[in-house]
């Protein structure tokens, strides 16, 4: 993984396609459609308990 100067990290998956669908699904369902990196980040944020909507609200 290389690092810029954000501090981020470069990284890259591979998903089944149908995996992926149902990112896909579950980022159409959001009030903004975000881009799919920025979909797995929250799902991902969401499963460890980092949520930031269930925060805020």
């Amino acid at each position: 993984m290389e690092n810029d100067e954000s501090g981020s990290a470069r990284f890259e998956m591979r998903a089944p396609k149908s995996w992926l669908a149902r990112v896909d699904d579950w980022r159409r369902q959001q009030p903004e459609l975000p881009p799919r990196a920025e979909a797995i980040r929250r799902l991902v944020d969401k499963g460890l308990g980092h949520d930031q909507s269930e925060k805020e609200g």
